[in-house]
This record gives C-alpha cells, sequence and structure tokens, in this order.
C-alpha cells in the first residue's frame, strides 16, 4: 500500500504460511490470539483489493481502523 491512510487490520488467529506471503508487504506482527497487519493506503481499492484476498482465504477479520 502507498503513503496515504494509515490501516490496521485485525485477523483472529495467527496466521503463517502462504497468507503471511499474502501480506506481507503490511508489517504483519502477532498480538496473542490475532495477527495486526498495519499499511498506508491512498487509495480505496487497495483496502478492498485486500479484504476480499482475506476473505477468499478464510481469514476471520476481527477489526479494521483507520
Amino acid at each position: 500500500m502507498s503513503d496515504g491512510i494509515r490501516v490496521e487490520v485485525h485477523v483472529r488467529g495467527c496466521l503463517g504460511g502462504d497468507l503471511l506471503d499474502l501480506v506481507r508487504g503490511l508489517d504483519p506482527r502477532v498480538v496473542p490470539r490475532h495477527t495486526v497487519l498495519t499499511g498506508r493506503s491512498g487509495d480505496p481499492h487497495d483496502l478492498v483489493g485486500l479484504l476480499h484476498a482475506l476473505e477468499r482465504a478464510g481469514v476471520e477479520l476481527e477489526r479494521v481502523t483507520t
């Protein structure tokens, strides 16, 4: 994601393997029972694309904040 709005996506559970590769550019970090993805988006389509990709992968979102 490019410079712009800071976005945090909290997903339930710890991501690993291919899912971490999917979100590599978003500074993923594990907190108890969650993975937090942090990045910047100048284009709302970046965030929508990420959310669709996580949904297709079966990842349960806990919270999305800006």
